[in-house]
């Protein structure tokens, strides 16, 4: 059977920093993020967050059910309005993409990640098993190329892949203990970057099999695993670069065609090194790269769905944006890190993402024009 395309037909986003994509975005070019400060650690150390208000929390839900779910049934909402649909089709894939979902849920059940995308996937009204996909800090792109590749193979027409992850107390120890928190605000790619900020937020993608309503085409995808370290990525990059040449062979597209690439850019010492040498051995070292991380830091399993989400208004809006406090960018690697807004056709974007375990994934897409 011949394969067919994929396609994004539309994106949203809600996030600390707009209700909306377009509103997310608006801040973005303005350079605007609010942040606020968590404490953790024995000494109750002060870190940096990109989190919900109570006022924002308050507005997505009326506290009978979770924060997580009511962010999601919001969020769903808002994207059939913008697609001017009553309903999703009942034979929409449903993929979630999350580390820890409902991790500080009362029951057992409740944090279980399947039972998130169940009571999703049941509210929405979707009779396919819905797909979880937790693969640390690449979930998020790893749900859209897994959504695509579904479409691709003709299993499924459409697919809603939701990306949702919260900051809780268990998260926050969790990287607390890896010593891989910021106490200022993060400097992806600058050559005195000491860590991360952590950030919250859900975000969707709706792909189907039809070019005709659709923004933008996914051209290729690849996923790899450097299997160098239980949290520490290869020094070298060569998972990443992998993972960037695979869905550049698929989509038999050269680097060279790549007007913007949206990297991971965690601002951790090891990351961003091995992003560097991932980029300049790929041929990517003069294409425009930023981290949309310094906005709104790191959000774990709904990164990958947020940036992409991101790189479709970047598109729309032919707008790259910058990394925000960047200083010196002296590393190992070449690579061209964006400080002013660039406004310029924006026709092809490379996201990639890399994760705990050594995993790796790159994702390719193209504007419909």
């Amino acid at each position: 059977m011949k394969e067919q395309a994929a396609y994004i037909r539309s994106a949203e986003v809600l996030l600390p920093l707009g209700a909306s994509l377009r509103e997310a975005f608006d801040a973005l070019e303005k350079g605007r993020c609010t942040w606020e400060y968590r404490y953790v650690g024995p000494e109750a150390k002060a870190f940096p967050c990109m989190v919900f208000t109570q006022a924002q929390r308050a507005s997505f839900g009326d506290g009978t059910i979770s924060p997580l779910d009511a962010l999601l049934q919001q969020l769903c909402t808002q994207l059939l309005h913008k697609m001017d649909m009553q309903a999703f089709a009942a034979d929409t894939l449903l993929v979630l993409c999350t580390t820890k979902a409902d991790i500080e849920a009362a029951s057992l059940r409740q944090k279980q990640l399947w039972n998130t995308a169940g009571s999703i996937a049941g509210r929405l009204g979707l009779k396919q098993n819905p797909l979880v996909v937790s693969s640390a800090c690449i979930s998020g792109v790893s749900g859209v190329n897994l959504a695509a590749a579904y479409i691709r193979s003709g299993a499924v027409q459409r697919a809603l892949v939701l990306g949702a992850d919260l900051v809780s107390d268990f998260v926050l120890s969790g990287f607390f203990s890896f010593k891989a928190m910021s106490p200022e605000l993060c400097r992806p790619y600058d050559a005195a970057r000491n860590g991360l900020n952590l950030g919250e937020g859900v975000a969707a993608i709706y792909l189907d099999n039809c070019r005709e309503t659709a923004l933008a085409e996914v051209l290729g995808y690849a996923q790899s695993n450097d299997a160098n370290h239980i949290s520490g990525p290869s020094r070298t990059g060569e998972g990443l670069h992998m993972a960037i040449q695979g869905a550049l062979t698929q989509a038999a597209t050269g680097i060279e065609e790549v007007d913007f690439i949206s990297a991971h850019g965690t601002a951790t010492p090891y990351n961003d090194e091995m992003e560097s040498l991932a980029m300049q051995s790929s041929g990517a070292s003069h294409i425009p790269l930023s981290s949309f991380k310094s906005y709104t830091g790191h959000t774990l399993g709904a990164a990958g769905v947020i940036e992409t989400a991101f790189c479709i208004e970047s598109m729309e809006r032919a707008t790259i944006i910058p990394n925000l406090r960047i200083q010196n960018t002296e590393l190992a690697g070449s690579i061209y890190v964006t400080q002013p807004l660039l406004k310029q056709p924006v026709n092809k974007i490379l996201k990639t993402a890399s994760g705990f375990g050594g995993c790796n994934a790159a994702l390719l897409i193209s504007k419909i024009r």
